[in-house]
């Protein structure tokens, strides 16, 4: 039914380096965004609400739930030997790249709120908070290797 353990490796490792590439690209366009925000936002102020503030902050706070739970959805053992079954190791692997990925753009999405934030109130400290949590989220979310080769060897028994 499955690959040979040194085929499966092998595809692993690949798709691990190119997701891995990936989240990290995300987070070099979070830095970029919180760079963007500290040399912007002392020439900006819209001056808006303290509510309109609070709103986007309670918006950020439920996507970093929702990521860390959508994290534990998606790698759920259970479910990726259900879906290995009906699309092979193949889409074993593809399923991680694209749930990681997705996850990491939830990730940038909290970024560009933050910037937001940061813009429209002319306060570059909201953009410094807002990565401080989005770097903490892609620490949960970061690929890790011993745990996708652990999930592979579950779904392989």
């Amino acid at each position: 039914m499955f690959e040979s353990s040194q085929e499966m490796a092998k595809n692993l490792s690949e798709v691990y380096k190119k997701t891995s590439f990936i989240v990290i690209s995300q987070i070099f366009a979070t830095i970029f965004l919180v760079v963007i925000a500290w040399l912007i936002v002392p020439k900006v102020d819209l001056a808006i609400t303290e509510q309109t503030v609070f709103m986007l902050w309670a918006m950020m706070i439920f996507l970093v739930v929702g990521i860390v739970f959508l994290q534990r959805l998606f790698l759920s053992p259970k479910r990726l030997k259900e879906l290995t079954k009906t699309v092979g190791f193949s889409g074993f692997l593809d399923e991680l790249k694209i749930k990681t990925t997705l996850l990491g753009i939830f990730c940038v999405l909290i970024a560009v709120f933050g910037f937001l934030i940061s813009v429209m109130s002319g306060n570059s400290i909201e953009m410094f908070r807002t990565a401080a949590i989005v770097f903490v989220v892609f620490l949960v979310i970061f690929p890790r290797k011993h745990i996708w080769l652990k999930l592979a060897e579950y779904i392989e028994r």
